[in-house]
């Protein structure tokens, strides 16, 4: 003899009501798998780090690091300033020693790295044509050069030197500002420190360039799918040149 109540659809439905009402005998659930927990791989020293403007700050540093190094600088500003002492030896002085060391050190480095740029960096237009460096000529000349050329994007190229610093392309965004380059260059070109090509990018994500118009060139061998940034086995001038005017369309 069947009971006249239906077995439920639903099985929650069916956990709330007796067996004995239930037509069909309901199936048992299986318990979830267990989860095997794996022990997390150490962590591997690394000299350079991977730093998200956007999940950080505007200057790209992680959010953990801006937030503890903005806690300290300003405790240790606060103690600094509490007390109208302060001698050699102390904590809180050799913290603030070793922070002024920091920033005159910076201070220096980019300096000596802005002067190597102004050494050795060029200045082409988008068009193949060379200008001279910048920094060689007086304020007058590279008013006129600007002025002649303001029509036509203009690329900055540091060539490969001898022995190449740790990061080729250090100072270069500096460099362009200090030059009072900022509203005409679309794209640097710097040594690339993985290989003997160069690094192609854009200045400030300028849209004149799209690097993803070059990704199935032979000497190519990356090139962002943003159009961003590619990198390049080729070091011939009238190479980069060419992969430039392809970039640009």
């Amino acid at each position: 003899m069947h009971s006249d109540v239906d077995a439920p659809t639903d099985p929650i439905d069916a956990i709330d009501r007796p067996v004995s009402t239930l037509r069909s005998p309901v199936r048992a659930f299986a318990p979830p798998e267990a989860i095997l927990l794996r022990p997390r791989e150490p962590d591997r020293p690394r000299r350079h780090f991977h730093r998200d403007p956007v999940g950080g700050n505007s200057r790209g540093v992680p959010r953990a690091i801006a937030w503890f190094g903005f806690r300290s600088f300003w405790g240790h500003l606060r103690r600094f300033a509490a007390s109208t002492t302060h001698s050699p030896g102390e904590p809180l002085w050799e913290i603030m020693r070793l922070v002024g060391t920091d920033l005159l050190d910076y201070i220096r480095n980019l300096r000596a790295r802005l002067t190597f740029i102004g050494q050795h960096a060029q200045v082409w237009t988008l068009d193949g044509g060379q200008m001279s460096a910048v920094s060689n000529q007086s304020s007058g000349d590279r008013l006129s050069a600007l002025n002649s050329q303001r029509s036509s994007p203009l690329i900055v190229f540091l060539p490969r030197t001898d022995p190449l610093p740790e990061e080729p392309s250090s100072g270069l965004d500096r460099y362009v500002v200090e030059q009072g380059l900022d509203d005409h260059v679309v794209a640097l070109i710097a040594p690339d420190r993985r290989s003997s090509g160069y690094g192609l990018s854009r200045y400030k994500d300028h849209p004149r360039l799209d690097f993803t118009r070059i990704k199935n060139e032979q000497d190519v061998h990356f090139a962002h799918q943003r159009g961003f940034v590619a990198k390049t086995s080729a070091s011939d001038v009238k190479r980069l040149r060419e992969l430039l005017l392809i970039a640009a369309g």
